[in-house]
């Protein structure tokens, strides 16, 4: 796990697997931190397959608080900064709020670079 986080590039890995046994599954989530291997949360889910969606909302909800614990006791007490994920995301939000209104000009969407 650590080989691959270090050629992703990435501080943390998510590992998982699942499970099924006749109407119910199990899921096995991991957050790894790929300096050190070290597991920094991980959790066990047995649930029905009529739950299937529940347990996905549930493991997203964890794995948040997990990486935003993680964030926040950050030696450095920074942030990496990833400016094209930042651009993409100002490109997103500019279109999701073209399609909720209508404008006679449409603007040319924002390229996250300063513009006076």
């Amino acid at each position: 796990m650590r080989t691959i986080g270090q050629r992703l590039g990435v501080a943390n890995l998510l590992e998982g697997s699942v499970r099924t046994s006749g109407k119910t599954f199990r899921v096995t989530v991991q957050l790894i931190k790929v300096s050190d291997g070290s597991h920094l949360w991980s959790q066990t889910y047995d649930r029905d397959m009529r739950d299937i969606f529940a347990v996905q909302d549930a493991i997203a909800t964890a794995v948040a608080a997990a990486l935003q614990a993680t964030l926040a006791t950050s030696p450095t007490g920074q942030r990496s900064v990833n400016t094209e994920a930042y651009k993409a995301l100002l490109r997103g939000r500019y279109f999701a709020q073209m399609r909720t209104k209508e404008t006679p000009n449409e603007p040319s969407p924002p390229t996250g670079g300063n513009q006076a």
